[in-house]
């Protein structure tokens, strides 16, 4: 296997290359640590992918509606040229459909330019970063990089062995809950999703949910005591459990919960 050596004095500030808007641009301005993350501001998606070929930044951040060529239709080209770089949307909002499409160009997530959104950014950017990233030792000689082993948590078992996609029936199964109360709470027919669990169209409702579990996992360690936290009513969901949150269709609100706690962001 040909080896690779990189040089580094220290750790390098993450590149990130930002495509939006000048309406997002002040939004992203205001939310994004300039000290943390060293950001190349780029006018056009056209842009972007010509940053991407000759930069290779860490991380994408691409604004849902830019004009000319939309922020999806540039993640797709970067990914027919090879491209894995992951990316984050931003969007003042963003219907269903298009939440999907961002899933299916992984490793992405989107961020909604709203208050409510607001601290949901940086979680989202260091779980990316942590998934596709390896720092390196000055003069330390590495294989190239194995993304299987980059990321620490991957809870495979709730993906389908064939398609690789999230799997309703094993998330149910993982959560000790039935399927149809799932369904119930990604707002599914039962029908639909017993049919065909891991379904292009689920992955979006699914998503926020399996993120939870990979970061109680990690935190815990063990399914019992993750199913226990579920399960115990939490005083920043006024006192109903989780899986109630997430029973009622608010599984966005676990999640966002649980990245601003292991990011150190108060609730």
């Amino acid at each position: 296997m040909e080896r690779m050596k990189l040089k580094r004095t220290r750790p390098r500030t993450p590149l990130v290359a930002a495509a939006v808007r000048p309406s997002t641009q002040n939004w992203l301005n205001k939310v994004l640590p300039r000290t943390d993350y060293l950001v190349k501001s780029l006018d056009t998606s056209a842009d972007l992918v010509q940053q991407v070929s000759e930069s290779a930044p860490d991380v994408i951040i691409i604004d849902l509606k830019m004009p000319s060529m939309d922020g999806l239709k540039a993640l797709r080209e970067l990914r027919r040229r090879g491209a894995e770089i992951p990316a984050i949307f931003v969007t003042a909002k963003i219907t269903p459909n298009e939440a999907r499409k961002v899933f299916t160009l992984g490793p992405a997530d989107y961020v909604v330019t709203n208050a409510t959104d607001k601290a949901a950014l940086i979680p989202r950017l260091e779980r990316l970063l942590a998934a596709s990233h390896v720092e390196l030792d000055a003069d330390e000689v590495v294989e190239p990089l194995d993304r299987s082993r980059s990321i620490k948590v991957t809870l495979s078992e709730l993906h389908d062995s064939r398609s690789g996609r999230i799997d309703a029936e094993l998330v149910a199964h993982y959560m000790n809950i039935p399927l149809i109360k799932l369904s119930e709470a990604i707002g599914v027919k039962y029908t639909t999703v017993q049919k065909t669990p891991d379904a292009p169209a689920l992955q979006e409702v699914l998503t926020p949910i399996k993120r939870s579990l990979e970061i109680l996992i990690e935190v815990f360690r063990n399914k019992s005591d993750v199913l226990t936290w579920l399960n115990n009513p939490h005083p920043d969901l006024g006192l109903r459990s989780p899986i109630q949150v997430i029973s009622e269709g608010q599984a966005d609100a676990v999640r966002t919960m649980l990245e601003n706690a292991i990011a150190g962001i108060p609730t």
